[in-house]
């Protein structure tokens, strides 16, 4: 396990109770597995559930461009990321293969920003959740890659003028 915080002044053998190695002071907080967790199957996976949200995914994406499309490429990675923790421009352009400073340019000569990109992709998974499924705010807050609610409430007012909850009640 990792946690961003420090040390608790508490003095309990973390390690021995949680039954792993603990550190503090990362860069994020983390529960890492072994590599072989991920090939284990997901019991109560939920495959009605799955569906939605690729639909979801494909639908804010677009269809898959014919040649390399930068700012495709660039969504579809910020899209993967929303749930793992901030986007970060430096690991999107890593990604592609190039700095950040690059990125920044090449988006700008499309006329798009990094920014901008992250906000279209959650305000266009948010307007879906809304009106396809009976999320609650928290699970949306969560899935466009809010740590709360209320920072979703506001990014929401701020793109549509009006609440989640109520968008939901006029697309209903």
């Amino acid at each position: 396990m990792e946690f961003i915080h420090g040390r608790p002044n508490a003095t309990v053998a973390y390690d021995r109770y949680l039954g792993c190695p603990v550190r503090f002071h990362s860069e994020w907080d983390a529960l890492v597995y072994d590599a072989k967790t991920g090939e284990l199957p997901v019991i109560g996976a939920d495959d009605k559930l799955l569906k939605v949200l690729e639909g979801a995914c494909r639908n804010v994406l677009g269809p898959a461009p014919n040649t390399r499309d930068l700012v495709h490429e660039v969504r579809s990675l910020a899209m993967d990321q929303l749930t793992k923790g901030p986007v970060r421009i430096d690991g999107v352009a890593l990604a592609v293969g190039m700095s950040a400073k690059t990125l920044e340019r090449r988006l700008a000569d499309k006329g798009r920003t990094f920014s901008g990109l992250i906000d279209e992709i959650r305000s266009g998974l948010a307007k879906r959740y809304l009106s396809e499924t009976d999320f609650r705010l928290e699970q949306i807050a969560y899935l466009t890659g809010y740590s709360e609610p209320a920072a979703l409430v506001r990014a929401f007012k701020r793109w549509t003028g009006t609440t989640p909850m109520k968008y939901r009640e006029a697309v209903l």
